[in-house]
């Protein structure tokens, strides 16, 4: 029984691993047309495009990283772990292309009203390469589905949520180029990779505050905190409890908090107790590092935070 487990488990961490490769491959791959595309039309469309597919294959990959070093020990300097150097990576990446973005606008407007002739007449090229995009970004999408239902990795449902919206950014390309080339108007060209630039910004946007809020130990959202609350509250044997702290390290929750307990029970008990408070959390915060001090009922301590 146990070395079938094992096998499932094995074989679940291997086709998290392949999706991880085969999502890296293909946006790689886009990216190298994308570039011959952008040298050979002069498109903005296309310039938007492959900044979009650079943040793809930056993301990935920290999400290969993530993925294959998710499970490294702390070690005796790093006794946390090494959780915020996603932070760090995250919000390294979120500054650069909220600046690309910005940097794309300021092109697309400079040619809007400097309109390249180039860009109607090789709009052919420029569909096939978005067209090619887009069906590796369906064979991504598709491999990060089975893996999903394989190992449930929310590193993996993530991914797959970011690459169905650059489905739709560069189906929006698609009809850019197309118009552009049916009605003739190098314009549409500025006017596609505006908005493709404004995705770009609000998506590093979202990354900053996230990784920003990481690494100043923003608290776990509020749902995840009354859970803990409605845990604590429901259990028979804690009388109070106070000091609920919790925070995020990369993809990782910690949670501390004190307990209040009858000052008369004895250690194995209050053993069981904190283990079984443990338990509950961990079904509802799976992976999370938690903390639990004992308080015995009636000794006076300086509370800081009472929920």
């Amino acid at each position: 029984m146990n070395n079938s487990i094992s096998n499932k488990i094995s074989n679940s961490d291997k086709i998290l691993k392949t999706s991880t490769y085969i999502t890296v491959s293909g946006v790689s791959l886009i990216i190298l047309v994308k570039i011959m595309g952008w040298f050979m039309t002069s498109s903005v469309i296309i310039l938007a495009s492959l900044v979009d597919s650079l943040l793809d294959v930056c993301v990935s990959t920290m999400n290969l990283l993530a993925v294959h070093y998710s499970l490294r020990p702390a070690d005796n300097k790093h006794r946390f772990g090494h959780g915020k150097i996603e932070d760090l990576a995250v919000f390294s990446q979120a500054v650069f292309f909220g600046l690309s973005g910005i940097g794309l606008i300021m092109a697309a407007i400079q040619r809007f009203y400097n309109p390249h002739d180039s860009v109607v007449e090789t709009s052919s090229i420029s569909m096939w390469i978005m067209s090619f995009s887009i069906v590796v970004t369906v064979v991504i999408i598709s491999f990060q589905y089975y893996a999903l239902s394989k190992s449930k990795s929310n590193v993996i449902k993530a991914d797959s949520m970011h690459y169905f919206s650059d489905f739709l950014t560069n189906i929006m390309a698609l009809i850019g180029i197309f118009v552009t080339s049916h009605w003739k108007i190098p314009s549409i060209d500025s006017v596609t990779a505006i908005g493709i630039a404004v995705y770009i910004i609000y998506n590093a946007y979202k990354l900053l505050i996230t990784s920003f809020n990481n690494l100043l130990d923003q608290e776990l959202d509020e749902e995840q905190r009354q859970i803990i609350i409605e845990i604590l509250n429901s259990h028979k044997e804690v009388i109070s409890f106070h000091d609920l702290k919790t925070r995020r390290v990369g993809a990782k929750p910690f949670i501390q908090f004190h307990i209040v307990l009858d000052s008369e029970m004895k250690l194995k008990k209050s053993h069981n107790i904190v283990t079984d408070l443990e338990e509950q959390v961990m079904k509802k915060i799976p992976d999370a590092e938690i903390i639990i001090h004992q308080d015995p009922e009636g000794v006076e301590e300086e509370v800081s935070y009472v929920d």
